[in-house]
């Protein structure tokens, strides 16, 4: 195994009473002689691992520019036979999340992922998906003896920045035991992750979402200056982390454009930016490169944002800016506007390219989370001053416009401050 840079991540444990000897791990991981955690599960209704939780939480403490593979020692699974779960069924699945968002997904299959753990079979499965199972050790429990596995993942070829990891039972009989995790990542801490003062990836999508040029400037030299400064001794790998941060906002800044109506051939313009960027030697000509792409695929953005084009309709997202908290719905706006409701529906779509409302709402929604991420007020004050008028249709709307709820993110923001 290749040791770029492995860092164990620390987990709770909630399982007393089983030990692993790291003596006889052949598998170059440094293990602890530790307790695992152990996941819900049970071959009957009233096993007692059915009150054993059915999440573990993993939070890395310094994300990484890239995580390029994970390793999860553990039992997949106690009660994982064929006479109790389906072959091909998803027991479990694995997240990646960055600022509480969602950036990678594993679901683990049973009879392919993980299997009856008495089965002692050694040597390495591999998957097909960039995943694999390998024998190291084998531990007693409940009077049988019990495979372990090192279960890895292999993101090389798309490297990941996390800054939580969630190991999620859905539900089944099939019970996990996890003794350690680790990640293999190259490269310093991410350069915009929230930890730092640096501007938060989140907070990209956001600036690309307003059309706010200043800050995506801002955020995009940040981006350039911590590729320049990329070190090290090994050429190769410097490059290859220099490639990994110009394709990591490349693809934000493609993701952003996307919500906002950008066609689906948008993908041409990553994967022809991946394979130039494969023919650039030189962290200076990486970086000119990744401006160059980026700034072509916001230039219309921008240029739009500065005008629409139309008198009536830069009048009307001056009142947004300034009313949004207040009922400025469409009939109100082409009131203000002396114009009729119908023409100003539109005109307006004709202008922005989406529908009046669906615009209010996209600003709401950025402010709020604004607010949400930058003050103190609470999350019913942030509804009222971002013009909701009631709870439930702010958390419904947040939700689906951000994939994870208003509460969640406040707690994250509080969690890594």
């Amino acid at each position: 195994m290749q040791n770029q840079n492995l860092v164990r991540v620390p987990f709770d444990r909630n399982c007393l009473d089983l030990e692993i000897d790291p003596v006889n791990i052949v598998h170059q991981l440094p293990l602890n002689k530790t307790s695992p955690w152990q996941s819900y599960g049970g071959a009957t209704k009233n096993h007692p691992c059915k009150l054993n939780p059915k999440k573990l939480v993993l939070n890395i403490d310094k994300p990484f520019h890239s995580i390029k593979k994970i390793h999860i020692v553990g039992v997949f699974a106690l009660w994982g036979n064929e006479s109790i779960e389906k072959l091909n069924f998803p027991g479990a699945v694995i997240q990646g999340l960055l600022d509480s968002e969602e950036v990678y997904l594993l679901e683990l299959i049973r009879g392919i992922h993980y299997t009856d753990s008495t089965d002692q079979t050694k040597g390495i499965r591999l998957h097909g998906d960039r995943t694999s199972l390998e024998y190291i050790d084998t531990i007693e429990y409940a009077g049988k003896k019990h495979r372990i596995d090192v279960l890895s993942i292999d993101l090389t070829s798309d490297p990941k920045v996390m800054d939580t990891i969630i190991f999620r039972n859905l539900g089944i009989p099939a019970s996990f035991l996890i003794f350690d995790v680790f990640i293999e990542a190259s490269g310093k801490s991410c350069p915009f992750h929230s930890h730092s003062n640096a501007i938060p990836l989140h907070e990209v999508t956001t600036y690309i979402r307003m059309g706010d040029k200043d800050n995506f400037n801002k955020a995009l030299n940040q981006l350039l200056t911590s590729i320049q400064n990329i070190r090290s001794a090994n050429h190769d790998l410097m490059l290859d982390e220099a490639r990994g941060l110009a394709l990591m906002f490349i693809s934000l800044v493609s993701t952003a454009l996307l919500e906002l109506g950008a066609p689906r051939s948008i993908h041409k313009v990553q994967l022809e930016a991946a394979r130039q960027l494969e023919k650039h030697k030189d962290i200076t000509h990486i970086a000119e490169y990744a401006k160059e792409i980026i700034n072509q695929l916001t230039a219309k953005l921008f240029d739009k944002s500065e005008s629409t084009g139309d008198p009536i309709i830069d009048k009307c997202i001056e009142y947004i800016k300034k009313m949004y908290s207040q009922d400025i719905n469409d009939d109100n706006m082409a009131n203000l506007l002396n114009i009729s409701t119908s023409h100003f529906r539109f005109l307006f779509k004709k202008c922005i390219g989406i529908p009046y409302q669906k615009y209010l709402n996209a600003y709401r929604l950025e402010k709020a989370r604004n607010l949400i991420i930058s003050s103190d007020l609470s999350i019913s004050e942030i509804s009222n001053l971002t013009g909701y008028v009631t709870m439930g249709n702010f958390c419904r709307a947040f939700k689906q416009r951000f994939h994870v709820s208003a509460t969640a993110l406040r707690d994250s923001v509080l969690r890594n401050r």
